[in-house]
């Protein structure tokens, strides 16, 4: 779900041949697999303290990277992984907007 919310939003981007994959409902598995999960990773924690920094003020990121953007005695995200998951997948993932969006499927429940 997370996958397709952040794609839903702008914030992951597919190559042409991986879009038809995941839009046409065809199987996504090796290294394109670990790619989406990676980047949403990676998406999340970009999200979690750009948010954290506006919660406290500290006004946008200077670049959308962890660790980044942070001003002097800034003691860091204050959005946990939690709250975001339940932003993401619990209010987001089931709005009418992404309960629909196009989802990776993968042939088992194991990745690598």
């Amino acid at each position: 779900v997370l996958p397709a919310v952040l794609r839903a939003e702008g914030c992951l981007l597919y190559s042409d041949s991986l879009s038809q994959l995941v839009d046409g409902g065809m199987p996504v598995g090796g290294a394109d697999e670990t790619e989406i999960r990676a980047s949403t990773i990676v998406a999340c924690e970009v999200i979690r303290v750009a948010l954290g920094e506006h919660r406290r003020g500290a006004g946008p990121a200077s670049e959308l990277a962890p660790g980044h953007g942070r001003k002097e005695g800034n003691p860091g995200p204050s959005v946990s992984a939690s709250e975001l998951d339940l932003l993401l997948w619990g209010v987001l993932g089931k709005s009418g907007k992404h309960r629909h969006a196009p989802r990776h499927i993968t042939r088992g429940i194991w990745w690598h």
